[in-house]
Order: structure tokens, then C-alpha cells, then sequence
């Protein structure tokens, strides 16, 4: 999946990061993705909110689009969207 950021500034590939967090961010909640490479940590801002509770709230959302599925003839056949676009504020 890949996931676009807020500002439309930069797009990052979800099976390359390694975490995603919150934290206090000037006056906001930001929401931050965080992949390695070989040699550092890169970090990526993917958005800002203006409470902690917003900024789980997309989290949750991000995860349940993420983990979605289909169940074909009983097989579970996992379908993972194509694009997710952090919602404004």
C-alpha cells in the first residue's frame, strides 16, 4: 500500500516502514513513519492533527484499511488497498 501524505509532499510505500507514531509536534499531534535504509533511520512526516484523539483515530483508519480481506470459496484471500491518502484535520 502506498500511503500519500497530507501536504501531498511525499508518498511512502507501507512495506517499507518500520513503525508509525504519534507525537507532539508544535502546537499539533503529528504522525510520523519511520523506515530504515542501510546506513539510517528515515523519518516522514505524513501528517498533522490538532488532537492526540484525531491522530488515533487515523491511525485506526490506516490499520483497518490496511488489514482488509476477502473470503473466496474459503480461502481467505487478502486484499490490500493501493493508495491511502492522510484525511486533513
Amino acid at each position: 500500500m502506498i500511503i500519500v501524505a497530507q501536504d501531498k509532499s511525499i508518498i511512502v510505500n507501507f512495506d517499507n516502514i518500520e513503525n508509525i507514531r504519534i507525537y507532539a509536534y508544535e502546537n499539533a499531534v503529528a504522525i510520523q513513519a519511520i523506515g530504515t535504509s542501510c546506513n539510517s533511520n528515515e523519518f516522514y512526516m505524513l501528517g498533522l492533527y490538532k488532537t492526540e484523539e484525531r491522530a488515533k483515530a487515523v491511525l485506526k483508519e490506516i490499520v483497518n484499511k490496511y488489514g482488509k480481506y476477502d473470503i473466496d470459496d474459503c480461502n481467505a484471500v487478502t486484499v490490500f488497498p493501493k493508495v491511502y491518502e492522510m484525511p486533513e484535520d
